[in-house]
């Protein structure tokens, strides 16, 4: 019995968009509803607020009507916190258990949690000098990055704590599900391609990988691509990007909703918090994001005047600075000579691109 037989999509997700609350590993509550109950009882001009509050306030994206229904959620309610405080920069992800009685005896069910990028104007990675903006753009190029390695050391940390906490039952076993949401769920993709203990994995809307990481990871790739569950819009412009793990499996939702307000958690949830039923159709958009997302930066390799990964980079500094309201700074990396050569490679792959239906 896998982690994903008792486990339901809705609460990885509603998990996943705790997720985007630093407060709630911070806060050292007990169990996720104690966090619950402090985020509906707080005036609302304190209240806690997701990354995406910036564009979008959480009353509208459906944030805080979701958080209202969760509070009835037992299964949610009930899941508690495990002490990975000695890894505490990493404030958005964390890691929950609970023990349950199975067919199979007392089982502890593990679950650890990778936040997405941090909220507006707190891009600054938890792992050394690159910022998760630059650490994004280089998944496109290099076989790990920074904070993919850094997600490993998290889920070492978290593992050891929910594994140490004494059981008031015998416990016969255990199982690790890992999930997570946009630069989230790449990391739990990456976690469970690394780690044997990963029972199962979801990911919601989380980018893939470069060429270069399919081909230094083949093996693990082809024998443990069958544990990931990948749930996107089915117009998905972070999800879509790069290459799917092969034999994943990749289910879309219909979200009535485009760009990046289709990218925020509660979209994918319909009004009462259940996940959205699943759309086999993937738009044209989606197709074309992930086909030049990996070929743009294949063309520019071939350009003797292009540095792909310099561009990649200048462009991750320029979302950093932006987002600290320094367009002027922004604007001067993305006049870099490598981001114009990247500039270039995507237009000449574009009409392939919007041309070809094979991914």
């Amino acid at each position: 019995m896998s982690s994903a037989d008792s486990i339901s999509e809705s609460l990885l997700l509603w998990l996943s968009l705790t997720a985007y609350f630093p407060e709630l590993a911070k806060g050292r509550f007990g169990c996720v509803g104690d966090f619950i109950d402090m985020y509906l009882q707080c005036d609302p001009s304190v209240r806690p607020r997701t990354m995406f509050d910036g564009f979008c306030p959480d009353e509208r994206s459906g944030v805080t009507r979701l958080m209202k229904r969760l509070r009835t959620s037992k299964s949610l309610r009930e899941l508690r916190l495990a002490d990975v405080s000695s890894l505490g920069d990493r404030y958005n992800s964390f890691c929950v258990y609970r023990d349950r009685i199975t067919d199979r005896g007392a089982l502890r069910e593990i679950i650890v949690v990778f936040g997405g990028n941090y909220r507006v104007g707190d891009h600054n990675s938890a792992y050394g000098r690159t910022s998760t903006w630059r650490d994004n753009l280089l998944g496109a190029a290099d076989a790990d990055t920074a904070e993919q390695r850094g997600a490993l050391l998290f889920y070492d940390a978290a593992l050891a704590a929910a594994m140490s906490v004494p059981a008031r039952i015998g416990i016969s076993g255990y199982t690790v599900t890992v999930c997570g949401h946009s630069k989230g769920g790449n990391l739990a993709q990456y976690t469970a391609l690394m780690r044997e203990s990963v029972s199962a994995c979801v990911s919601f809307d989380g980018q893939g990988f470069s060429e270069s990481f399919m081909r230094r990871h083949r093996s693990r790739v082809l024998r443990r691509g069958r544990l990931i569950k990948s749930i996107m819009p089915e117009n998905s412009i972070v999800g879509a990007a790069l290459l799917s793990v092969p034999n994943s499996e990749r289910k879309f939702v219909s979200t009535g909703r485009s760009g990046l307000y289709a990218h925020i958690p509660s979209s994918l949830a319909d009004k009462a918090g259940r996940l959205l039923p699943a759309d086999s159709r993937q738009r044209l958009l989606s197709r074309t994001v992930g086909r030049l997302s990996v070929g743009t930066v294949r063309t520019a390799r071939q350009l003797p005047f292009c540095n792909a990964r310099k561009g990649l980079e200048h462009i991750g500094r320029a979302l950093q600075l932006i987002f600290k309201d320094d367009l002027r700074g922004g604007m001067r990396q993305l006049a870099d000579p490598d981001v114009l050569g990247l500039l270039l490679a995507a237009t000449l792959r574009l009409p392939f691109d919007l041309t070809c239906h094979k991914r």
